[in-house]
């Protein structure tokens, strides 16, 4: 299965059967907002809710202070200074994300294994049946049994502990081949997984890269647009070379959309932050679809529309039931 395609799935309900279990762990590890697992996630101060950086600092930035409360709970404390960074939830989502296309593609595999084998074993039972027919009315019929080769052991005799290192086996997961020994180290590690390299570093065990940003950057404060000539926000923009065109609403929109991505990409671990082109290529994205002109427009997720659905289902099932009681109320007066 492909892996961009696995790394698309986003929705606890994929994990079924005895996976059901992993639910409980893909659910706790998204954001209400965007429905995907964290990235870069703050908690609100006050609260302690936690959504991802880009997300919550949309909705409290939102033009004419629409959106300064939490979205969970509704408390009026919420703004850019009340956002604390969460590394170490960061550092399980990140962990996460990989694993949960590692397993889905185990899960994968041993559905197809077990079709297979299901497939293989009908397929014995029905040439045992074949064999076992029993013979017509006057017919004798006898089955030689199997006689083992002479030096060959039998099925309940192999003792694979004594098998030799050079005789070459298949994975029960993969179907490829290996050796004994290199066999037990692909078990270990698991399919599709080199093993890694020898480190006794605490960094190496847990994953931590050495090469970190020392270097401090400074977040970006947001000025009284109301305050701000259209030449003012042209200056801001020139300074962060942005593009410099259109309206003043639409500067004002756009230094505000490149506040919130360049904070909360900021609020990421040091390697896993963007470039800064490729947060320009994200403004860009997020003006061609306020602009409605552009080939890329942004879509909402299947999470998003399903969540809307049942939102309008339960506000029609509402207004139905209030009709019903109406008229339920016109027919007891008339009688």
């Amino acid at each position: 299965m492909n892996d961009a395609l696995l790394a698309e799935i986003g929705d606890p309900s994929d994990w079924t059967g005895e996976w059901a279990t992993l639910r409980p762990l893909d659910s706790s590890l998204r954001c209400t907002l965007c429905y995907d697992i964290f990235r870069a996630p703050v908690a609100l101060r006050e609260c302690a809710h936690v959504f991802c950086s880009s997300c919550i600092r949309m909705h409290i930035n939102q033009p004419g202070g629409k959106g300064t409360f939490c979205p969970n709970c509704r408390q009026k404390k919420a703004f850019d200074g009340e956002l604390v960074a969460q590394p170490a939830l960061e550092a399980a989502a990140n962990h996460w994300r990989d694993a949960r296309i590692f397993l889905m593609k185990q899960r994968h595999q041993l559905q197809t294994l077990e079709k297979k084998q299901d497939k293989e074993k009908t397929q014995s039972l029905k040439e045992t049946d074949e064999l076992e027919e029993p013979a017509l009315e006057g017919e004798h019929r006898y089955l030689r049994p199997r006689k083992r080769v002479a030096g060959t052991p039998g099925v309940d005799d192999v003792d694979y502990r004594t098998l030799n290192s050079d005789i070459v086996v298949q994975c029960p997961i993969c179907q490829q081949k290996f050796d004994v020994a290199s066999l037990n180290a692909h078990l270990d590690y698991g399919c599709g997984i080199e093993p890694a390299t020898n480190s006794t570093s605490m960094d190496s065990w847990l994953g931590v890269s050495k090469e970190t940003n020392t270097q401090a950057t400074k977040k970006l404060t947001r000025p009284q647009y109301h305050l701000k000539t259209e030449r003012d926000m042209r200056k801001l923009l020139e300074a962060l070379h942005l593009p410099v065109h259109g309206a003043k609403d639409r500067l004002i929109e756009r230094h505000r959309q490149w506040v919130n991505l360049y904070n909360a990409n900021l609020d990421a671990a040091p390697e896993h932050r963007e470039s800064i082109s490729t947060l320009k290529k994200i403004l860009l994205q997020w003006e061609q679809s306020q602009d409605g002109t552009g080939a890329k427009k942004l879509v909402s997720s299947e999470n998003q529309v399903r969540s809307w659905l049942q939102i309008v289902i339960s506000m029609l099932i509402w207004r139905l039931e209030r009709v019903l009681r109406y008229i339920k109320k016109l027919i007891i007066c008339h009688s």
